[in-house]
Formats: structure tokens, sequence, C-alpha cells
């Protein structure tokens, strides 16, 4: 019974997967899969009842959805090869493949609104898929935002990656749209070195689209794949001086005006606005900030009103406090953007004399309608007897009777008048870096008081040495100590002077014999603040010299000569050198260190070389090589000596007629020797060998009946036949000195009686012997190669 449902329910199986048969006949698109390990947008347009092929599906496993505005819709995954169901489900699916899905590795994506095979939504939706076998560990960035956007420059940021490794860096390019990062085609690039944020600089045309390309760096040559933003463009103008807060621009609150229409119209623009430090208020919903303008004005009444009338759907902020720590008091912004478009903003409460701030940005990135016009007017009616536009308020203009002194008043310089109402008179600090109460005048800021490390005097012609300033003492010492212009005053007055001796050789040693000059500064070339040199008219002699021995000067200047130490007093020095007072050669001592053995005056160079075992001439070692040696009588002069003779010694070689053997057996003879080779049949022991004497008999025929030449040779050999022997055709055998053949010639043709035998040069120099034979005999003749 079991076995008999196991079996039912698999069989069945399959019935549950494919409950449905969810299909269609209409191709929307085809898309080759990246298979990244990234999620990929098969289609961002297809509509239910459609269908989009994918190919170069691989054998992984996969992660389809398909949705439109986060509702999942119906998968069916049908092969193309056969139309057949491989899965289906509600997105996302998840299915791996195997080779037998995908036999030309093309799937068949359908959707439906659901299993019912629904298809009456005709919206646009979007298909994924994500190959789960190829995630990668390096993830791009995310979320990346623009901070600043100028005509010039683009600065942008993002987010780590939520998932994967850490990046050590990330890279970035800028390119024209469709740019491929990677490839060498964008405008701007750079690595941030780790941060989350890039700036192009100055760098870019204005009025122009721009992408934006940004990759995690994981190390060791992991990257994630390039994130690319959508187009930016950038502006049309340069960016304002009241971009930021701190550039704010000053304007005057006006006083008794009745009401708005008779306030007096200020216009301005956003055009260029770039970016902003604060983030933006919520009056009316959210809005972006980053092409804000800020103004900035001192309170002249307790109340005032702000209107704003932009081209635009503009939002207007009011606040307190400084740049640094701004607190919002109002902000204005009715009617979400449609007409009227005016926005205002009555505020009381205010501070007499205090500075407000308020700025004036459109609802959006930018606008294309950029101008707008303010109002700042108070009913409250004020006292001002200079016209400067500035009451007669202690807290707000501090001198009504002057038309120059008022609030942020351009601020004369050094003029001891505080123009500007701030409490203070703008002077002209300079950097006091060595603390000697003198500045220094190439650096210097202006400021209402003394900033730390700043003084008002600007005479410090050196403000790194707190010893050199105006109020110095001048010193010999190559410096203008005191900052008057002249180094080391020629006057009484400066102390330190030094004595300089005459150098007329150049070694940096003066003449013994100057008496000296005095000098407050180095008189340069041709003086010496020594004098010890012996000798001022050779640079080679001076205290700082080397001593060299034998030649009876003293270069040193010590009062003491070398000499080379002569011990047995052969005329011939050692290498050691002794020093004495004496300028000319003294006992036991020479001018010459070439003394091979200084302890036996027998023994110097010259000396004559006799067998005695010594190196009597200091040249080639003992006896120069020469020996004792047994010489025999070479009357021959063949290099064999008589074996008859007992021999003689001689200390050297005696020459010709003498040889150190003595086994030549016919020394009368010197052909006759044991180095010859034996020839047969001429009835003489050629090698002294008896053994061997004559062994070999030829026939002979007559001498005349041959000739050959030249003997000795070189490089060739003719055999010349006459007296018609008979036979024009010849054997021929050379043979070496030891009787070993070399070659030989059989049935050699004679042309007009001569063979030539050619090529002989790579034979080696010494004794042979060449073999004729004819059909009348043999003849055997010997010849010398040279």
């Amino acid at each position: 019974m079991t076995k008999r449902a196991l079996v039912f329910l698999f069989f069945c199986f399959p019935c549950f997967i494919y409950a449905q048969n969810c299909n269609s006949n209409t191709q929307q698109s085809i898309y080759d899969a990246l298979n990244n390990g990234y999620s990929e947008a098969a289609t961002t347009s297809i509509v239910p009842g459609e269908y989009v092929l994918v190919t170069n599906v691989l054998e992984h496993e996969y992660t389809f959805t398909s949705e439109i505005t986060g509702t999942p819709d119906y998968i069916t995954i049908r092969r193309n090869s056969d139309d057949s169901i491989i899965v289906q489900g509600t997105s996302p699916l998840n299915y791996t493949f195997f080779a037998g899905d995908i036999p030309d590795n093309i799937i068949k994506l359908v959707i439906h609104l659901d299993d019912s095979c629904d298809s009456t939504d005709n919206g646009n939706h979007t298909i994924t898929l994500l190959n789960e076998t190829n995630l990668p560990t390096c993830f791009g960035p995310e979320s990346p935002r623009v901070s600043y956007l100028s005509n010039r420059r683009i600065d942008f940021y993002w987010d780590a990656p939520s998932s994967g490794s850490a990046p050590i860096d990330y890279d970035w390019e800028i390119g024209l749209p469709g740019f491929t990062p990677g490839t060498g085609n964008d405008v701007a690039k750079g690595s941030t070195g780790g941060a989350t944020s890039a700036s192009s600089g100055e760098t870019l045309a204005a009025s122009t689209a721009y992408e934006v390309a940004i990759r995690s760096n994981c190390g060791s040559g992991d990257y994630s794949i390039w994130l690319v933003t959508p187009s930016i463009t950038t502006l049309t103008a340069d960016p304002p001086s009241n971009d930021f807060c701190d550039g704010t621009e000053k304007l005057i609150q006006e006083t008794g005006v009745a009401n708005s229409g008779a306030a007096t119209g200020i216009m301005r623009s956003v055009v260029g606005g770039a970016g902003t430090n604060k983030d933006a208020e919520s009056c009316n919903g959210n809005a972006n900030a980053r092409d804000d303008v800020w103004y900035a004005f001192i309170a002249q009444t307790t109340d005032i009103n702000i209107d704003l009338t932009p081209d635009f759907d503009g939002i207007l902020t009011l606040f307190s406090g400084d740049c640094n720590s701004l607190t919002q008091l109002a902000c204005a912004d009715a009617n979400g953007g449609l007409l009227p478009r005016e926005e205002s903003i009555y505020q009381t409460g205010l501070i007499i004399g205090d500075t407000y701030y308020f700025r004036v940005y459109s609802q959006g990135f930018s606008t294309g309608s950029p101008d707008f016009e303010l109002k700042l007017w108070s009913n409250t009616a004020t006292t001002d007897n200079d016209g400067d536009g500035y009451s007669n308020h202690p807290d707000v203009d501090c001198d009504d009777t002057e038309s120059t002194i008022y609030p942020w008043a351009p601020e004369v310089v050094d003029n001891d008048i505080d123009e500007d109402c701030d409490g203070a008179d703008l002077k002209t600090w300079y950097l006091d870096s060595d603390n000697d109460s003198y500045g220094d005048i190439n650096n210097s800021v202006l400021a209402n008081s003394q900033p730390a490390n700043y003084v008002l005097d600007n005479s410090d012609c050196n403000d790194g040495v707190a010893a050199i300033n105006p109020g110095a003492t001048e010193v010999c010492d190559g410096i203008d100590n005191d900052c008057d212009g002249d180094i080391d005053d020629a006057d009484s007055s400066v102390t330190g002077q030094t004595v300089w001796y005459i150098d007329a050789d150049g070694d940096s040693y003066g003449d013994s014999g100057d008496s000296g000059t005095s000098f407050c500064f180095d008189p340069g070339a041709g003086y010496s603040m020594t004098n010890n040199d012996c000798n001022d008219g050779d640079n080679g002699i001076h205290p700082g010299a080397t001593e060299i021995a034998g030649n009876g000067i003293d270069e040193d200047c010590n009062g003491l000569y070398g000499w080379y130490q002569d011990n047995d007093g052969d005329g011939h020095g050692s290498t050691t050198i002794v020093e004495t007072a004496n300028s000319t050669v003294g006992t036991n001592q020479s001018a010459l260190n070439d003394d091979c053995n200084d302890s036996d005056a027998a023994i110097y160079p010259g000396n004559t070389e006799v067998c005695d075992g010594k190196d009597n001439d200091c040249a080639n070692g003992a006896d120069d090589g020469l020996t004792f040696t047994t010489y025999y009588i070479d009357g021959d002069n063949d290099s064999y000596g008589d074996e008859n003779d007992s021999g003689t010694s001689f200390c050297s070689n005696p020459g010709v007629g003498y040889s150190t053997t003595n086994d030549d057996c016919d020394d009368g003879n010197m052909d006759v020797n044991p180095g010859a080779t034996e020839i047969p049949g001429n009835g003489l022991d050629d090698d002294c060998n008896p053994a061997t004497a004559d062994t070999l008999s030829d026939e002979e025929f007559n001498l005349e009946h041959i000739s050959i030449l030249p003997n000795p040779f070189s490089d060739l050999i003719t055999i010349q036949l006459k007296n018609n022997i008979g036979s024009d055709f010849l054997n021929i055998q050379m043979l070496d000195f030891n009787g070993r053949s070399i070659f030989i010639h059989k049935n050699l043709k004679a042309n007009n009686g001569i063979i030539t035998l050619n090529n002989l040069q790579g034979l080696h120099q010494g004794i042979y012997f060449i073999k004729i034979s004819i059909p009348e005999g043999n003849i055997v003749k010997r010849l010398v190669k040279i």
C-alpha cells in the first residue's frame, strides 16, 4: 500500500507544479543575459500576455521578478526549443537550470497578472533577472546624489554597498550621455581613496548633459560593475556670490513704509545657484535647496515684512543667529506652487541692531524662470540724520552724523575710524613668526583686533630668526642683523672681525710669512684663515698634503722629509718610510722603494742573476728560473743527444749543439733519431729501434724516373714522371711520421706526366712520407710540411 502511494505521488508531482498553462504568441523583445551577479532589467515596457526571449541563459540558479509598481506578476518560463514549460509561479520566481532545461540556452518568459493567465492590465511592467550563481564579492555603490551643481562642476556622493566586501576605494568617471566607463572616453575621472564623495572640479562645460559612473574597488583587482547615473545637466551661468550663507548679500530694511505697495522692490535671481550648506525646510512638503541665495539685514525695528514675488515656485525662510548656527524663525511656501506664487513673512520680536538672515530658493532642482523681486520693510518710522539708510539708534548706526559711517560700510584700513560700526577700526596686521615684535611685510591680514602672532610693524627683514630685526646689533656674521640693507657694515661698531692671510697658491692654507689682514666678511679667493703654509707658491705643499717619500720635499709642512728604509745599504730601500729632518738621503736611507729583500745587499734591482737560489735582480723570482741541468752533445742538430756522451751540467741552456737527451743512435745523421719514422727498404734503423728497423722492403725503381716538388711543402705537392717510365697511372699513399696512413689515391692519371696533390694546408707541420707505386715498382720519399 505504501509503495502504491509513493508511486502515485511521484507521477502526480508535476501536476501540482504545472497546474496552469499560461502562454503567449506575442513577443515583446529579446534580451541577452549578462550573468554578472547584478539585477538585470530584461525589459521595462512589457504588458501582461506578452513574452521576452532571454538568451545566454546558463546552467545556474536564477531569480526572476515581474511587477508593476510593486505588484507581483505570474511568470511562466518555457523552453525556446519546444515551448514546453520549465517552471512557473508568482514573482519572485527562483529556479536552477540544468542541461536538459535549456538545450539552446534560450528561455521564453511569459507574464500574466495571476495564475489564471489574466492579461487585462495594459500598464508597462518590468522584468528583472539575477544570476544567483555568479553573485559578486564586490558590490557597487548605492543611491548616488548630487550635492553641488554649477555651470562648470558636479559634486556628488553615494552610499557604500549594503552587502559584500567593504571597498578600499572608489573609482569615478564623468562622460557625455551614453559613454562607456573604463574605455577612456570620459571627460573627468579619479578615485577617492575610500571616501564616498567626489567632485569633477571646474572642468565641465555649461548647459551640457553628463552621466556619472562610480564603481567599488575591493582590492586585489576585485571591482564592482559601474553604477551609471541618469543625465545631469550643468547650469547656464556662474554661481552667484551669495550662493552660500557666508557670501550673504547685505540689504537695508526700509522703515516708515505704509504697505507693500509703497515698499521698494529689489530684483534678484537664483540663476547659477549651485549648492547649499543647509538642508531645505519643509514649509509645505519636501524641497530642494541647492539653488538657494542668501541675504542679511540689520533690524532697525522690532518687526519686519519680507515679500517675495518669484517667477517660480519659491520658498522664503527667515533665520536668526549667524551662518555657523542658524535658527529658523519663519518659512513661507504658500499655495503649493500654484498661482499666485507670492510668499510673505511678517515677523515680530526682532532685536534692534541684530543681524538676521533669509534665503530664497525654488521648489525643485532648477527653474527656467529664475528671477524674483524682494521687498524688505516695516511701517514703523525711524530717524536717519545722515541719510545713509540706517536709523539714529546706538545699536544700528554708530555715527548718524556721518553718511560714510554705517553698518557694513566699506572700511578704510589703518585710519583709526570705525566705518562699518563693528566696534573696531580695520587694521593691517603682519605675521611675527619669530616673536621678536617685528612683522613680515609680505605676510599680512586685515582684522579689527590683533590676531595671534601678528603685529602692526612690518619692518622685519627675516621673520624666521628672532635675532634679526631693526632693533638688533650688527655683527660680523655675513647677515644683515639690523635690517638696514647692509650686510656686516664696514664701520668700527661692527664686532667680530676676523684676520685673514694671503693664500697665493689657492690651496686654502695661508702664507706662514704673512702677518694677516682683518675683515668682517670672507674676502674670498686668495685668502685663508690659517697661516701655516710653508710654501705658498705650490698648492701641493701645505699642512693637509700627503707626504711623498724620496723626493727631498716637506709636502705637509711638518719640518720632516720622507725616505725609504735601506737596511742592507745596497742603495735600494724597502716600502717602509722613515721621516728625518734631513733634506738629503742619510745612512740606511734611499730615495727608492724597489728592494725585494732589504736584508741582503746582494739582492736588488739591476743586479746580475746567478744560479744561487736567490732572486738577485728582483725580477723574475729566484735564479730567474735558472737551475743546473745536464746537457748532451747533439752533433747533427736533430734535438737528440749522442748516446755515447756522458753529459755536461749548465745553469742555463747552452743553445745549439746540445740536448737534454742522449738517445740518438747515429748523432751524425739528423734523419736518424728516436723521433724519426722507420722507412722500409733503406737499410737504416731510422727510429733507433732495432726491433722495427728496415722490416718492410719495397721494390724500388730509380729516383731519376720521378721528382716531387716542393720539399718542404705548404699546401700542394707536384709529382712529375720522367724518362717514359711506362705508365701514366699511379697509386699514391701519404704516411705520417709514425707510419700511419694519411690518405691513399689509386689509379691517378698523370696530365702531361704531372700529378698535383692540393689542399694539404690542413696537415700539421712535421715529417711525412709519400709512397708512389707504378707497375714497374715503388718508391718512398721523405717530405717536410711547413
